[in-house]
């Protein structure tokens, strides 16, 4: 199991800013990994036990210290931290004594304490490298502050949003500024070259025999048609405002990732699926154009996305929760006759996959020719990478279907479970879970090209409206 990030904070000094500090290293490291109590508690749970537990996986920590953290009195008027059973004090000592790598963070202008300030188990906190961060700054001392932790020796490789490598610890966030959404002008290369788009079509073969002799597999899907069964309009609309729609095939295919992949994760198990029919679904994410027909034609409860700087018009709508996706469903259905849905888990890896085995869809590794992701990272260098992109950018899958790997997360109907152990296996949503978290699946613009990878598993809660989240469209065929 990987080791977590653990968020520290005293809730009377500073819960919302370390709840937002907790989702930035989220977008970064996954949410699997971040602990928060003030959010990963559940009802009925054993507080000493889970924290205990938490801390126990960690070997690292970072001690954000707010304005008051210092001063904050229990009700008889001694200062919290002289208390010997203080939870803040408690945490941080557990770290130190056990050699975690603790970096203290001032946010709020808080000063680092001095050394008569502090009991005697949190002294050691001040020969610990210190980090600042401010709400001008934050985007940027945020970036450095996940580089600094990347920095620290780790037994196996950083691997993806919800995983920090073995021997990854704490991180104690006290009282943090909120996330900004902010870019600048385009400067990306768009489409890969054409050599490599040459090399990139091979795709493997179709996994299903039954695709040869089933009609409306015979349509060629995957060879970038965009004619439908006999239930459906031309070029692939169903009304001139509707997304363009691809039918892929029927279909079997071993959902997960093998023991071998670079970056794998212990929830990728692999499981066979098979596809008993074809289905239609997007060419690209939905854009901020159909969103905003949407809205103009009465629907999507007349919400209005802010489009974080990075442009409206054939850029995938951001901003948008699951509820949020389901109105602009419910509104396409309504206008079209047509049932449209939500790709489930199980079918955003086989689109992504495309008949390929390998980690992304034209192979084993990937370069920013190919596809949106890292911004965060490359921020430090150009603001340029801090958008979404255009949906056509780069070059389709086998099947036609763009932007399946990076630039944004898709949302899906399933409800989170811990493992591809347990998925139906026929292509069908899971319902029984975590049903407050939804799978987001394809990584984004904003973080590490593991996450990109067709097995990558991540959550989002389903209010979660976020820069890097947007969704596709599905819908089943008549023959």
């Amino acid at each position: 199991m990987p080791g977590k990030i653990f968020v520290n904070y005293r809730r009377d000094d500073s819960a919302a800013h370390a709840l937002n500090v907790a989702q930035y290293l989220e977008r970064t490291f996954g949410a699997r990994n971040v602990f928060l109590d003030v959010d990963r508690m559940r009802a009925g749970q054993d507080f000493p036990s889970v924290l205990q537990d938490k801390l126990s996986a960690c070997k690292v920590m970072i001690a954000v210290i707010g304005p008051t953290w210092l001063t904050l009195t229990n009700d008889d008027g001694t200062r919290r931290l002289n208390d010997p059973e203080d939870w803040v004090r408690l945490e941080i000592a557990h770290a130190l004594k056990r050699n975690v790598a603790v970096i203290p963070v001032l946010v709020g202008g808080a000063m680092l304490p001095k050394k008569s300030d502090l009991p005697d188990d949190l002294q050691p906190l001040l020969q610990r490298h210190v980090a600042t961060i401010t709400t001008n700054g934050f985007r940027n001392e945020m970036a450095g502050l996940v580089r600094d932790i990347k920095a620290i020796p780790q037994p196996t490789s950083w691997t993806r949003i919800s995983a920090i490598s073995s021997g990854l610890a704490a991180v104690l966030l006290i009282g943090l500024t909120a996330i900004h959404y902010t870019a600048a002008p385009s400067s990306w290369p768009w489409v890969a070259t054409g050599k490599a788009v040459e090399a990139f079509a091979k795709a493997a073969p179709d996994q299903d025999a039954t695709r040869k002799t089933d009609p409306v597999a015979a349509l060629q899907p995957g060879a970038g048609t965009t004619k439908f069964a006999r239930d459906t309009l031309a070029d692939g609309k169903d009304c001139a405002i509707c997304p363009e729609m691809v039918v892929v095939p029927a279909g079997r295919f071993s959902m997960g990732s093998p023991q071998t992949e670079a970056g794998r994760n212990e929830d990728e198990v692999e499981t066979k699926v098979t596809i008993a029919k074809p289905f239609a679904v997007s060419r690209f994410p939905i854009t901020f154009s159909e969103w905003d027909s949407c809205v103009t034609g009465g629907g999507c409860n007349n919400y209005w996305p802010a489009d974080g700087e990075s442009g409206r018009g054939n850029r995938p709508v951001i901003n948008v929760n699951l509820a949020d996706a389901r109105a602009y469903i419910e509104w396409l259905s309504k206008k079209t006759g047509r049932p449209y849905r939500l790709l489930t888990e199980a079918e955003r890896e086989y689109i992504t996959r495309a008949g390929t085995t390998t980690p992304f869809w034209w192979g084993k590794t990937v370069t920013h020719d190919m596809a949106s992701y890292d911004g965060q990272a490359r921020s430090a260098t150009s603001e340029n990478y801090e958008k979404t992109l255009p949906v056509q950018s780069f070059a389709p899958n086998p099947w036609g279907l763009y932007n399946v790997h990076g630039n944004v997360w898709d949302w899906t109907e399933d409800c989170w479970n811990d493992s591809n152990t347990g998925n139906p296996g026929n292509g069908t949503a899971r319902t029984s879970g975590d049903c407050d978290r939804r799978v987001t699946k394809g990584g984004s613009w904003y973080l590490e090209s593991g996450t990109l990878r067709s097995a990558f598993r991540n959550w989002n809660k389903v209010s979660d409206r976020s820069g890097s989240i947007s969704f596709r469209v599905a819908r089943d065929i008549t023959p």
